[in-house]
């Protein structure tokens, strides 16, 4: 016998299922809307486990390629060299994307506006105006374990520009104009990966994807430069 209470009974599990899946809806929206409003900051520390800025990038982590740009000894050839390349690894590595994240670290005193001179040659670079910046500050102890300030100038940048910030790591120790005494980062956030141009002599390619490693590494074998693989066979 069917006791008189079943419907209501399926109606109460009816009820609660639906709960349930509305409430693991606006869990996932909620979930989602905070991936979305997450620093660039705070997504650089998750992927990369804080290590995104330590020098030499290269060893500090398990996968990576390095590229050696070095060629010749005059200065300007040395220069346009490295920028070439750089450019064609860059393309390669974020041409699936629009928007790539830059980031510029430099070194001094807490107080931002005392940079103006730096924020002035970003300025002049094309770095500076017209983009939404995220701004914070690093401090990183020596070998002597004397504390140093480090900013750090993070936005989004459109991939059709990626020559602008190489420029600016390649002339960063040579005498070439516009410079900035700056470091530049490049990411790919959705896609895990780091560049970083630490001058005219190379550059670092970080990732957690194997796969992407040695696809890059094998497609960039045609280019006359050495480089160095540190993603395992």
């Amino acid at each position: 016998m069917i006791p008189t209470h079943f419907p209501w009974a399926i109606f109460r599990i009816f009820s609660v299922s639906v709960l349930v899946r509305k409430k693991k809806s606006q869990i996932g929206h909620m979930l989602e809307v905070v991936r979305c409003v997450m620093s660039i900051r705070e997504h650089i520390e998750q992927i990369f486990g804080g290590k995104a800025f330590i020098r030499p990038l290269f060893y500090a982590f398990p996968l990576g390629l390095r590229f050696d740009f070095v060629k010749g000894d005059e200065f300007l050839g040395k220069f346009l060299f490295s920028l070439g390349k750089g450019l064609e690894i860059c393309r390669t590595i974020f041409g699936p994307s629009d928007v790539l994240v830059l980031c510029i670290r430099f070194q001094g005193r807490k107080n931002l506006t005392s940079h103006i001179s730096t924020i002035r040659s970003l300025n002049k670079l094309g770095l500076w105006r017209g983009f939404q910046k995220e701004h914070w500050i690093e401090t990183q102890k020596d070998h002597e374990g004397i504390n140093h300030c480090f900013h750090q100038i993070a936005f989004r940048l459109p991939v059709a520009l990626v020559h602008i910030p190489l420029w600016c790591a390649c002339s960063a120790d040579l005498a070439i104009s516009p410079r900035a005494d700056v470091e530049i980062r490049l990411f790919d956030l959705q896609r895990q990966i780091l560049v970083f141009p630490y001058d005219d002599r190379g550059m670092d390619v970080i990732s957690w994807d194997r796969d992407f490693l040695i696809r890059l590494c094998a497609g960039m074998l045609n280019f006359m430069f050495e480089w160095h693989s540190r993603a395992p066979d």
